[in-house]
């Protein structure tokens, strides 16, 4: 070290390189301890340490300092504005029907992604330019402050508010742009710092494309046709023919890979109940309310329904004649269901049953999923899917097993689909006919019904279900 100090102490004298006094009227451009540093060994480091230092004595950062002066700083401003107020398009609200507002959102779903895309490139292009100059910090927490500004101006969930979800999506897209900008600033460096570095990550980065593209993309599709048990479908009509999708199967390609509650543990249900605790339950046996109490004001859509269950969730113990409980208690939660027997309907459709079925009829348990395709089910439901392949056309089983292969999924949400199952018929055309229960009411059996999705289902048709 001390022959380092000498080294550099002799270039000083000799003008090669500058060392400026400690007095008033300047500063240091670089000191003999900073140059012998452990970092400043190579020349390289010390000709880039004495460009910077000539760079902070003349001020040349200020000219890329949105802070430096009140006109770059109304810029600054302005930029940040107009993204806030293209993130705002996006938080329009749909204050018609639940189905109206299904069809409003995938009308104008393209809009919002746009709108939040400009928004979040904004912002990127804020804290990058910002990264660059001496006034990173001071850019950042102003950001920062606006980030928090944007969280909490709209934190609802709904149709009519939904902020909490833009905001994701807002957020989800500033983290991809900073990622691809990061990535290129990185490669540049890398460049420059060292070709040999450089062209062994191109080499590297190359492989594994194209192992990744060999592996994974090109045979994406190769179980796209099969059904159950690796059955194909009977293509002898060839105008209506089960085509593959062009190029890659990307649902295969990255199947899990954006599955945040199995990265982030809340598969688990346990944790899920540990972690996010009901209103006025804190016990491990959870009772449910009695929903046919309710006013059709409480269950006009999913939403309200949804929000009126968990309001009323409480302890068991409270509610000795719960129809449905949730029990933590073992490691496996369970559902508990108690239902109420209703002696006086029993009797009605034993009666109507002694008329009109001959023999002893099966109970019937009908499984409604919505619209999914047949690859998702496979990959979603790898159980059920073998258990149906082993009675797939096995005469061996009691069971009987069929399958559509061809499309009947007819609409892009639940509703229309639940109608056609249901009468047959779309919303607004079935007023003259009753729904399939009513076939099985009128043969005598006591129907039940039981979803996840909310009364909204049928409280706006003239038939009920039971």
């Amino acid at each position: 070290m001390s022959d380092d100090k000498e080294l550099i102490r002799r270039r000083v004298d000799n003008n090669e390189i500058e060392e400026l006094s400690e007095d008033d009227d300047s500063r240091p451009i670089i000191s003999v301890e900073e140059l012998t540093s452990p970092r400043m060994y190579s020349e390289k480091s010390m000709k880039r340490a004495q460009t910077k230092a000539e760079m902070k004595r003349d001020n040349r950062y200020q000219v890329f300092d949105p802070f430096s002066s009140r006109p770059k700083m109304l810029v600054f401003f302005a930029i940040v504005i107009i993204g806030d107020i293209l993130y705002m398009q996006t938080l329009e609200g749909c204050f018609l029907d639940v189905v109206s507002c299904i069809d409003w959102m995938n009308q104008n779903k393209k809009r919002f992604v746009v709108l939040s895309l400009q928004a979040a490139f904004l912002n990127t292009v804020l804290l990058w330019y910002s990264i660059l100059t001496e006034s990173h910090r001071k850019v950042i927490v102003a950001l920062g402050i606006n980030m928090l500004f944007l969280k909490y101006y709209d934190t609802g969930a709904d149709f009519k508010s939904h902020g909490g979800l833009n905001f994701a999506l807002f957020l989800i897209l500033l983290i991809v742009l900073n990622l691809i900008v990061l990535t290129v600033y990185a490669t540049i460096k890398l460049y420059l710092k060292s070709k040999k570095l450089f062209v062994l990550m191109i080499i590297g980065t190359s492989v594994a494309y194209g192992m990744f593209y060999t592996y994974s993309m090109v045979p994406s599709c190769n179980k796209w046709r099969y059904g159950l048990n690796q059955s194909l479908p009977l293509d002898s009509d060839p105008s209506c023919t089960v085509d593959p999708p062009d190029g890659y199967c990307w649902y295969d390609i990255g199947n899990g890979a954006f599955d945040l509650s199995k990265m982030l543990g809340y598969a688990d249900c346990a944790r899920v109940y540990q972690e996010v605790p009901y209103e006025g339950a804190s016990g491990k046996v959870l009772a449910f309310p009695r929903t046919e109490h309710f006013t059709r004001e409480q269950k006009k859509d999913q939403f309200t329904l949804q929000e009126e269950i968990l309001a009323k969730v409480t302890d068991a113990k409270n509610v000795p004649d719960a129809e449905i409980k949730l029990d933590y208690t073992d490691v496996e939660p369970h559902i508990i269901v108690d239902l109420q027997k209703n002696s006086t309907m029993v009797d009605e459709r034993t009666k109507v049953a002694k008329d009109n079925i001959k023999g002893k009829e099966p109970n019937v348990l009908v499984l409604w999923v919505d619209a999914v395709a047949r690859p998702h089910f496979m990959r979603m439901f790898p159980k059920t899917k073998a258990w149906l392949d082993e009675r797939y056309q096995n005469p061996e089983t009691p069971y009987s097993v069929y399958q559509f292969f061809k499309y009947h999924s007819l609409y892009s949400y639940t509703k229309p689909h639940f109608d056609k199952f249901i009468y047959g018929r779309q919303r607004g055309e079935f007023d003259d006919l009753g729904p399939i229960t009513e076939d099985f009411k009128k043969k005598g059996y006591v129907v039940g019904w039981s979803e996840n999705g909310g009364m909204w289902m049928y409280n706006n048709n003239k038939s009920r279900y039971f």
